[in-house]
């Protein structure tokens, strides 16, 4: 079965978070999510719990750099992850860690809906958005 602990640091260092190097910090008035965090937007994702972190951090020395060792803060990047992507898609039901990982990847990059959607059209699936039982056993089919 496919398992985020594994998937999770390709998918955070092409958010730009490196631990114990960057955060993945970036704050573009002309990109659509504004202020993010190891891609996780601020616009998007207002009430996740990294932006108390954050703001504290930027009134301290430091920031972001202050950051890339936090292991409580690493840990609530993880957690957004896990609820928000990998529990989302069931991914810890996905056989093949690749798939998983590359669905979970699409989602955060694309949006839920839309992944969902890719892999159900792969799949020749009515597009619904919604993974399903039937959704899973099709991709475990998949090498």
């Amino acid at each position: 079965m496919a398992e985020f602990i594994k998937a999770i640091p390709s998918i955070l260092a092409s958010e730009g978070y490196r631990k114990g190097k960057s955060i993945g910090h970036v704050n573009d008035g002309a990109d659509r999510g504004k202020e993010t965090v190891a891609g996780i937007s601020r616009y998007f994702w207002p009430k996740a719990k990294i932006w108390a972190v954050v703001d504290a951090a930027k009134l301290k020395p430091n920031f972001p750099a202050s950051l890339a060792n936090d292991e409580p803060f690493y840990q609530l990047i993880l957690d957004f992850y896990k609820v928000n992507f990998w529990d989302v898609v069931t991914a810890d039901s996905i056989k093949n860690q690749e798939i998983g990982k590359t669905i979970v990847d699409t989602a955060i990059l694309e949006g839920l809906k839309p992944a969902i959607k890719r892999a159900e059209q792969i799949l020749h699936l009515p597009q619904t958005g919604v993974i399903t039982p039937q959704t899973v056993k099709l991709l475990n089919l998949l090498l």
